[in-house]
C-alpha cells in the first residue's frame, strides 16, 4: 500500500493550537481527547487519502480539494501524487462558512500537534 507524506501550513498548526485552547477552556480531558483524535485522523491521510470526498468549494485552481470530516471539523487536503504528498489546507469547523482556499502560505511537516 502506499504510502504519502502528510504536511500542513502554519495556519493549519495554529487553527489547530487555537481549537485546542477554546476546548480546553470547558474542558482539559476534552480537548487531549479531541487533540489526540484529530493527530489519529491526520495520520490515517498518509495511506489511501482518495477515500475521502472531493469538497463541493472547489476553488478553480484546477487542484482537487477533499475533506476528512473529524467529529464537527473538516480536515481540507489535496493530495500530490508525484510527490506522494497529502497536503492539509485548513482546518474549520463545519458551521463555518465555505472554504475559500488556501493563502499560498508555506506548506511544513507538522510538528506533534
Amino acid at each position: 500500500m502506499k504510502e504519502y507524506k502528510v504536511v500542513t501550513s502554519p495556519p493549519v498548526h495554529q487553527s489547530i493550537i487555537d481549537t485546542y485552547h477554546y476546548i480546553a477552556a470547558d474542558s482539559p480531558a476534552n480537548a487531549l481527547a479531541w487533540l489526540t483524535g484529530l493527530d489519529s485522523a491526520i495520520d490515517s491521510l498518509a495511506t489511501m487519502p482518495e477515500r475521502c470526498h472531493a469538497i463541493l468549494e472547489q476553488v478553480g485552481d484546477g487542484i482537487i480539494y477533499r475533506q476528512l470530516l473529524f467529529k464537527s471539523h473538516r480536515i481540507i487536503f489535496d493530495v500530490v501524487e508525484s510527490d506522494a504528498v497529502v497536503r492539509i489546507h485548513a482546518l474549520r469547523h463545519a458551521a463555518q462558512d465555505e472554504w475559500q482556499g488556501s493563502a499560498n502560505s508555506p506548506l511544513k511537516e507538522p510538528d506533534s500537534l
